[in-house]
């Protein structure tokens, strides 16, 4: 059961990452250079959203800022439910002491066994 829930945090992330990419690619594709040190981050999102672009980029660009909002609220459930899990079960409590185990490690760990 643990395991179908990484997956699908793990899947999430992936699909984040995908969509982070394909809006560097706009940003590229329209020459637009920016200093954010995390363009997805509040004030970057702000940039995003406020760029002139042709209309077949804007739209593109809206609707992946659209899709990547969504699969961020996803990825924060699917985390709090995660930690749940690993903060309820008593065998991972100690494990997670452990530097670099963090739930994701020690509930993947032990859903193995």
């Amino acid at each position: 059961m643990n395991r179908e829930l990484l997956r699908y945090r793990a899947s999430l992330v992936k699909i984040q990452t995908g969509i982070k990419n394909k809006i560097h690619t706009i940003l590229a594709k329209n020459n637009i250079a920016h200093g954010y040190s995390d363009l997805f981050g509040k004030e970057g999102m702000i940039f995003l959203r406020s760029l002139p672009l042709a209309d077949n980029y804007k739209i593109a660009l809206e609707g992946y800022l659209s899709i990547l909002d969504n699969v961020r609220r996803e990825i924060r459930v699917a985390s709090k439910r995660i930690q749940k899990l690993a903060d309820a079960d008593r065998d991972s409590t100690l494990p997670m002491t452990i530097p670099g185990m963090g739930c994701y490690s020690v509930l993947l760990t032990k859903d193995k066994k």
